[in-house]
């Protein structure tokens, strides 16, 4: 979820408003001082965060979001892996359940707003972290009833 405002300078003009929610390992980015700067809602963990924690975190820091953007057009989510237990990288000590969860809770945000979701994946540098995707993935398509083939 993001909010700041992009101009395009095109001939027709484009405005748009994005609202950031950011949860992260504070210690493995503690230099990204600009970034930081676009957060709206910004949740710096440490590292070993454990998947009740986090989820946790995640949970209070989507519905602070709500109150402070309570109509977004349109749901941007960054699922990345490399929160998962092992991840060389992320240092967070996020299981697969947990993950899968964390799918769950920001599809049913993005239901419950009636607002459209687009999903991409990043980071997860483990060999386990392909699989995981792939069970969140069938677990979201189950859940929710999606197909290859849906139309809406």
């Amino acid at each position: 979820v993001e909010r700041d405002k992009l101009t395009y300078g095109g001939e027709a003009g484009c405005e748009v408003e994005m609202f950031v929610v950011d949860v992260y390992n504070a210690g493995a980015f503690p230099q990204d001082t600009l970034a930081k700067q676009a957060i709206d809602v910004d949740v710096p963990m440490r590292f070993n965060t454990s998947t009740d924690l986090y989820l946790q975190c995640l949970r209070a820091a989507l519905q602070r979001a709500q109150r402070m953007f309570p109509q977004p057009d349109l749901l941007v989510y960054n699922a990345g892996t490399d929160i998962l237990d092992g991840d060389p990288l992320g240092g967070f000590c996020v299981s697969k359940e947990g993950i899968m969860q964390r799918d769950l809770m920001v599809w049913t945000l993005a239901l419950q707003l009636k607002v459209p979701i687009v999903m991409v994946l990043s980071g997860g540098y483990a060999k386990g972290n392909a699989a995981v995707v792939a069970a969140s993935l069938s677990n979201l398509f189950t859940t929710f009833k999606l197909s290859a083939s849906s139309r809406s």
